[in-house]
């Protein structure tokens, strides 16, 4: 079979803008996001860690302490994260543990002591050297109320302490004061 072939060759020019719309055409073709998505996904994985777990996700109140730890308080425990791992404290009979899951405030005080507020379990300080909690009840010599709604400093070693019931102050040497 004979096929005809012409003896014209197109000019380097007229090539040239035959391959630019070609890759005109192309361009407009291709989704416009496929390229800018897929930009950044490979370095993804060495900057973030997408974390989907309850424990971190519900949070009601938030603390980092002078360690860079982050303590999230939720309505099922306290959460302390390290940006990789977490660790739960749950409410426990024994004396060193939390005597109430519902954590409604955190506080770090001046000496960096990180402090919670319960919904009936009072106030506790952590001991990071024994990775215990260190409890405050309500009594007539302590606080007034079990229910810990927030903390503040009071410029002098102690805290203000919100309670269900008014506001307590305890001093740097231990004594409540409402």
């Amino acid at each position: 079979m004979f096929m005809p072939q012409s003896n014209v060759h197109p000019s380097p020019a007229c090539l040239s803008r035959a391959t630019a719309a070609l890759c005109l055409m192309l361009s407009l073709l291709a989704p416009a996001h496929a390229g800018h998505d897929e930009r950044w996904t490979g370095l993804s994985h060495t900057a973030f860690k997408h974390t989907v777990h309850a424990d971190l996700s519900s949070g009601l109140c938030f603390a980092q302490d002078r360690q860079g730890f982050l303590w999230i308080g939720t309505q099922a425990g306290l959460t302390r994260w390290d940006g990789n791992r977490h660790v739960k404290y749950v409410a426990d009979a024994r004396e060193d543990a939390l005597p109430d899951s519902f954590i409604m405030s955190l506080h770090v005080d001046t000496q960096g002591r990180l402090w919670a507020g319960m919904n009936s379990g009072g106030l506790v300080r952590y001991d990071p050297d024994h990775d215990k909690f260190i409890r405050y009840r309500a009594s007539p010599s302590g606080l007034r109320d079990p229910r810990v709604a927030a903390m503040a400093d009071d410029g002098q070693g102690g805290l203000w302490i919100a309670t269900g019931s008014g506001l307590d102050h305890l001093a740097a040497d231990g004594r409540f004061d409402r």
